[in-house]
């Protein structure tokens, strides 16, 4: 009789688990307002340190052997088209900073 309480415990305890991931909501994107992004890179001038401060943490982060670092940024495009589910509202900002910390390159790209 233990033995089948344990199970249905089990069994109970793997059905909420189920139910709560199925419900789970996707966590919604942190964007950047693009004024922000406009006012706070400057290529030369611009560290990893300011730019944390100013925009916060990018949605990725590639470190290259060099030492070169490229972050990526996601923010609200003017006239971007309303979000859908094949229509993306969000444009990219890519930054490219040097071993020394310092904005090398910056690149945009607009939704489709």
């Amino acid at each position: 009789m233990r033995r089948a309480s344990k199970r249905a415990i089990y069994c109970m305890a793997f059905f909420v688990a189920s139910m709560l991931s199925a419900c789970a909501v996707a966590p919604q994107k942190t964007l950047v307002p693009e004024a922000r992004l406009e006012q706070t890179l400057s290529v030369g001038r611009t560290n990893t340190e300011q730019a944390l401060a100013a925009l916060g943490a990018p949605a990725l982060t590639v470190k290259f052997d060099s030492g070169d670092q490229a972050w990526l940024y996601e923010y609200a495009a003017p006239g971007a088209p309303a979000a859908g589910k094949d229509a993306p509202s969000t444009a990219e900002c890519v930054v490219l900073f040097g071993r020394d910390g310092i904005v090398k390159k910056i690149r945009r790209r607009l939704p489709e």
